[in-house]
């Protein structure tokens, strides 16, 4: 008798791909950009990280925005409790006084001194007028202007850091390292190891080398220690 195939052949057959992929469900066109389940195409990648947005807020301090935004929060309260306009509002801020200092000004203030818009003008006027007269009694001489203190910036060197925290040096020791032209590296490797007993530690090499190089930097005390004789009790004796 014969057997009777399972398989009709009138119909095309899938291939192994599509086997393979009817068995996974991988949409077609990953299947034929050789995506899988498991790996993805580099190019995907890249243009992932490429589309996303910059992040800018490294730009300013989290407390430096928290700060301003406290500020601007305080500024819409007072400009809606009081019912100030934009213009107002700009003056208000332009004077300088914090806007705790402006509602107590508010608050405070009579029927006499006029309205809270006509106040907030005259601050602005009186803060001018002070700038002015500040400025042309400077420009005479009565006034000396505040100089302002120079900011000393000091950059951390993260080698001399390492090389102070190794070699056990202080800032002194850095100093004289300095200049005398040596690197952190080469004070790095000149620390003796725990079979060269032989061998000074850096810092006494330092200070050896920098009064050899610059004798007139050297202290009294260091001039009388080296006169003092090498066995006061023999001398005694």
């Amino acid at each position: 008798m014969p057997v009777t195939p399972l398989v009709n052949a009138n119909i095309a057959q899938p291939t192994w791909v599509e086997s393979v992929r009817a068995s996974q469900r991988i949409p077609k066109h990953k299947m034929q950009t050789g995506w899988t389940s498991r790996r993805r195409p580099v190019t995907c990648r890249i243009a992932h990280t490429e589309s996303k947005p910059r992040n800018t807020s490294h730009q300013m301090g989290t407390a430096r925005q928290k700060r301003r935004k406290k500020l601007n929060k305080e500024w819409i309260e007072l400009q809606a409790q009081h019912g100030l306009s934009d213009e107002d509002l700009k003056l208000a801020r332009q004077t300088g006084y914090p806007p705790k200092r402006i509602q107590n000004l508010l608050v405070e203030a009579t029927e006499e001194e006029g309205t809270q818009s006509q106040i907030i003008h005259r601050l602005h006027i009186e803060l001018r007028e002070r700038a002015e007269a500040r400025k042309i009694a400077i420009e005479i001489g009565l006034i000396e202007p505040k100089q302002k203190k120079p900011v000393k910036k000091v950059k951390h060197d993260p080698m001399w850091a390492k090389a102070k925290e190794v070699c056990r040096l202080n800032m002194e020791d850095i100093r004289k390292a300095k200049a005398l032209g040596m690197g952190p590296r080469s004070l790095m490797k000149n620390v003796p190891a725990p079979s060269q007993k032989w061998k000074a530690p850096v810092k006494d090499w330092i200070r050896e080398l920098y009064e050899k190089r610059f004798p007139a930097n050297r202290k009294p005390s260091d001039d009388q220690q080296s006169a003092e004789p090498a066995n006061p009790i023999g001398d005694a004796d």
